[in-house]
């Protein structure tokens, strides 16, 4: 019988699907530090160029659905925290491990 999937864990599974692939690039399976390049490899994604212009197109477009009363400023006050999560994750996390330059 089929399992039918909710977008949630649709998302979630796709997720894991994706970083499943990561590893099983052969390249990253015969290097030395092949955990270390895949995690490197996400975080790049996550927090590239590309995201990065996704994200302030997200925030433009949720500032101006807030402008005209379509969500409350509180909701896109959250979208852009967890955008600046995102992208600061690395120096937070740095600053919490005591190796921040």
């Amino acid at each position: 019988m089929p399992v039918k999937l909710n977008k949630k864990n649709e998302t979630y599974f796709l997720v894991g699907l994706l970083a499943t692939a990561l590893f099983l690039i052969p390249q990253m399976a015969m290097a030395a530090a092949a955990w270390d390049e895949a995690l490197k490899t996400i975080v790049d994604y996550v927090t590239g160029s590309t995201a990065r212009y996704i994200a302030i197109l997200a925030v433009v477009g949720f500032g101006f659905a807030a402008f005209v009363g379509r969500i409350s400023w509180r909701r896109a006050l959250e979208i852009v925290v967890a955008i600046a999560v995102v992208f600061g994750a690395a120096k937070i996390v740095d600053m919490f491990a005591g190796s921040g330059s």
